[in-house]
């Protein structure tokens, strides 16, 4: 009688832990198509310092999965790229930038979004050390200066 009892029981626990929905997780607070901006200021060269810059278009979905469009305008003429990565609920990000296949950028940072509910952060290129600073704002507005 007891082994039934056990097995009852077990069955019953089974089946409410099997009852916890379809699994799905809290959607990152991030998603949605964003556009803004993005710069950095280079280490000194040559006794002048090397600053880019330029517009950044972004989609991000619910897993925090991004890809999208990023533009050097400091470049002649603009050199136009992709940027795709990854950004956590909590902000922590990385990122892949490809203009081609030598100029390659990856690298680490942290994401917020500010009062206004755009997306600022910064991210540390793994290679140089510089730092990009993102300014983004949702699809169709002007970000933030």
């Amino acid at each position: 009688m007891r082994k039934f009892l056990a097995m009852g029981v077990l069955a019953c626990l089974g089946a409410l832990m099997g009852c916890g929905g379809s699994g799905s997780s809290i959607p990152s607070p991030f998603v949605g198509d964003w556009v803004g901006t993005w710069s950095v200021g280079a280490p000194v060269f040559l006794g002048r310092a090397i600053t880019h810059g330029g517009t950044v278009t972004l989609t991000i979905d619910e897993d925090g999965e991004f890809s999208g469009t990023i533009v050097d305008e400091v470049e002649v003429p603009p050199a136009t790229g992709t940027i795709e990565g990854r950004v956590n609920a909590n902000g922590t990000v990385t990122t892949a930038t490809y203009y081609s296949e030598e100029d390659q950028y990856s690298g680490t940072g942290v994401w917020e979004l500010n009062e206004e509910g755009d997306i600022v952060g910064t991210v540390t290129d793994s290679e140089s050390g510089n730092v990009v600073t993102y300014t983004l704002s949702p699809q169709g507005l002007v970000p933030v200066q």
